[in-house]
């Protein structure tokens, strides 16, 4: 699967075939800047206003985005451990 970002607080799934369509008022921010998953398959997305994760199909704001310094987020990436 390849995920893609935009600056419309849109995000994109291809499978090969088709792009579906992910958006959402719980992304925070509308320019995705980051896409990761981690060791347990959950999709994390960072924007200009911190994180959100995808769970079942929906995307969800985690609920430390709002204790986080400065929301901005570059980059994501998950370490050795998962």
């Amino acid at each position: 699967m390849l995920w893609v970002g935009t600056d419309q607080r849109a995000l994109y799934a291809y499978d090969g075939v088709e792009f579906k369509r992910y958006s959402s008022p719980e992304l925070p921010g509308g320019y995705i800047r980051a896409i990761d998953h981690d060791a347990q398959g959950t999709l994390w997305i960072g924007t200009e206003m911190g994180f959100c994760r995808m769970v079942d199909g929906r995307l969800q704001t985690p609920p430390f985005n709002d204790t986080l310094p400065g929301k901005e987020v570059g980059s994501i990436g998950a370490d050795p451990d998962g």
